[in-house]
């Protein structure tokens, strides 16, 4: 059977959850912080986008709306998460990976995953979960698919629609 990570992440805080092989419940193996040394003050962080004022009344224009402080803060948090995602993959601790994140953070992954790092992502899912605790992981991850575990490819979800 192969060992699969769970990357559960906001733009806060990030964990690394694996599931037990004794009783299949899920247990969060390590926890992940953005590094503070990216430079993003809390205050830049609030403020958001760059405005700027027309010259000829009193209209606002964004400037480079996906630039903003925030957007570049979430984007290496992203990175870093993969980063560390990607060291337990090449050691082998882990066969395939699962993310886990709102959609504006999974936009953010798709900008760092390798394509190494492509063929084991067996799934995602567009859902806040890092706060959730691990006893009640169960029933939200129930609806990622894992089926094409063997070949590598993954589906996506953006929701938890259950069929009955």
């Amino acid at each position: 059977m192969k060992k699969i990570c769970y990357v559960i992440a906001d733009a806060g805080r990030a964990r690394l959850v694996r599931q037990r092989m004794e009783d299949g419940a899920f247990v969060t193996f390590e926890i992940l912080a953005p590094d503070p040394d990216i430079g993003f003050g809390r205050r830049a962080m609030r403020t958001g986008h760059t405005v700027n004022f027309a010259s000829h009344g009193v209209r606002r224009h964004q400037i480079q709306p996906k630039l903003g402080l925030r957007y570049r803060a979430l984007r290496a948090f992203a990175a870093q998460i993969l980063e560390r995602v990607d060291a337990l993959l090449s050691v082998g601790t882990y066969d395939a990976i699962v993310l886990v994140a709102p959609p504006r953070m999974l936009q953010a992954f798709e900008r760092y995953v390798n394509p190494e790092m492509r063929t084991r992502l067996v799934g995602q899912l567009g859902k806040d979960l890092s706060k959730t605790p691990d006893h009640d992981l169960q029933e939200h991850l129930w609806t990622v698919n894992l089926s094409d575990l063997s070949r590598g490819a993954g589906r996506q979800y953006h929701g938890s629609a259950r069929l009955h």
